[in-house]
């Protein structure tokens, strides 16, 4: 697979949740921001589920490591918040 840009990256890990959830019978709401704290909502029977997508590739030792942290910049730099993790 060719080099992709970060927010390429979560581009396409966003478009492929989204044909798994699809795919699932999901309904698929879109945020019209990207400073909301998720990615989309999925919608079935009644039940709301908010979703924050990763997209990440196997480490040096062939692990998969996921740092539960959002990271944006702003006029005084890089700001990083934990991500609350809901099951």
């Amino acid at each position: 697979m060719f080099k992709h840009h970060t927010k390429s990256k979560g581009d396409l890990g966003v478009l492929k949740v989204k044909l798994d959830l699809f795919e699932q019978g999901f309904l698929i709401l879109n945020p019209e921001t990207e400073h909301a704290p998720f990615d989309l909502v999925a919608y079935r029977e009644g039940t709301f589920k908010r979703i924050q997508v990763k997209f990440r590739t196997l480490n040096s030792r062939g692990a998969l490591e996921v740092p539960f942290r959002n990271s944006y910049c702003n006029t005084n730099g890089v700001v990083i918040k934990p991500i609350e993790k809901i099951m």
